[in-house]
């Protein structure tokens, strides 16, 4: 018995093949998160090195209008981790008034209540001779949200 193997079909299978390979190969070269899940892998990750600083998750601490203060996850507002990040942390990060923003928005829209004030933490590990050492929270970025509203509105005029 054998097998009726179109030529085309061999083809197609080995376009694929050579375009899974080609994409693998760019995304190394390139090295962008955007290329997963080809570079998705531990043996791509950045290397780090003794008393290297390693974050692992971070945390946003928001205070409230009322002063109440309330640590936030990606858990808590329902999102995964790498939007969480991408969506909230890194904005607040690079003092960017758009993000803060919209996590002031988005808090708002879930809770009904009103961020003033927000802390990025990250909690994560140092890279010592013997291994890794847990570190302690430590405060990355603050912004105020009257400052966001601030320099979105510079000349305070009420819309």
């Amino acid at each position: 018995m054998t097998r009726d193997t179109s030529k085309s079909g061999i083809t197609f299978i080995s376009f694929v093949i050579l375009a899974i390979l080609g994409m693998q190969t760019y995304a190394v070269v390139i090295r962008s998160a955007w290329y997963w899940p080809f570079i998705d892998y531990p043996m791509y990750a950045r290397s780090h090195y003794e008393g290297e600083r390693v974050p692992v998750k971070y945390t946003i601490n928001a205070t409230l209008s009322d002063n109440k203060k309330v640590s936030l996850v990606h858990e808590d507002l329902d999102l995964n981790d790498w939007k969480f990040n991408y969506k909230f942390v890194y904005p607040v990060l690079r003092n960017d008034v758009k993000g803060m923003q919209e996590l002031i928005e988005y808090y708002r829209n879930r809770t009904g209540k009103k961020i003033v004030r927000v802390e990025i933490l990250d909690s994560g590990y140092r890279v010592t001779r013997d291994g890794l050492l847990e570190t302690g929270p430590s405060v990355l970025a603050e912004m105020e949200a009257e400052s966001a509203r601030r320099e979105e509105n510079p000349r305070g005029i009420e819309p």
